[in-house]
Parts: C-alpha cells; structure tokens; sequence
C-alpha cells in the first residue's frame, strides 16, 4: 500500500514538472512575439517618423517591408517556435506508440501554445501594420 501511495506522487510530481514545462514554452512564445512586435516598431519609427504611404513605390520602402515575410524580425518567433519544437521531439520518442497520458498531456499543452503563439503574433503583427500604414 506505501508503495503504491510513493509510485502515485512520483508520478505526479513528474506530471507537474511537464505541465510547467509547457507553460513555460506557451510563455516564451507570446513574449518572445511581443518582443518581435516591439521591435519591428521601433525599426519603422526610426526608418520613418511619418507613418508610410501604402502608395510608396516598393524601392522607398524599407528592406523589412520588401522581404514581407522573410523580414528577419519575423526571426525571433519563428526561432523560439522552432526551438520549442526541437527540444519537445528530442524529449519524444516518435517510433513509439504507446505514449504515456502525462507526455500526452504534454504535447498537447505545447502544442496549443504553438498555436497560441502564432495566433498572438498574427495579432500584434496585424496591429503593428496597421499602426504604421495608417489611413
């Protein structure tokens, strides 16, 4: 019965430390897209004080704006995604099947925050852009 009782906290304890995990990544995530957000407007409003003209010829833009989705401040959430990943299938033994429920538990958590991160990043970027192309 003790054994029992020590064998159910352990794994318990090994759950918690999971599930913290996960909310440490969802919390890297939104942060490290806010910091992306920030620095993006503070890139434009340094390049231009003037809010840009969406009628600009594309050679007056800045570099950023011409390389759209491959602008390096796009960089810094991809990146932390990418880590995320890397680090949550480094942890994961994808031949097995039978995954245990507290990895399980996991891999969703983490991947809901992957999906809240890039949901959070679209967001901000959308209202960055609109701050900065203002009408």
């Amino acid at each position: 019965m003790c054994v029992e009782k020590v064998v159910i906290l352990q794994d318990f304890d090994e759950a918690r430390i999971y599930v913290t995990l996960a909310f440490a990544f969802l919390v890297f995530i939104g942060l490290s897209s806010i910091i992306a957000v920030a620095v993006q407007l503070a890139f434009y409003s340094y390049i231009s004080p003037a809010p840009l003209k969406p009628q600009l010829d594309r050679e007056d833009l800045p570099i950023s704006s011409r390389l759209g989705i491959f602008s390096p401040l796009y960089l810094f959430p991809v990146a932390s995604i990418v880590f995320a990943l890397i680090v949550e299938l480094s942890c994961l033994k994808p031949l097995k099947r039978n995954v245990i429920p507290k990895k399980r538990m996991f891999i969703t958590i983490t991947m809901l925050g992957y999906v809240f991160g890039a949901i959070l990043t679209g967001i901000l970027l959308t209202l960055a852009y609109q701050k900065i192309y203002k009408k």
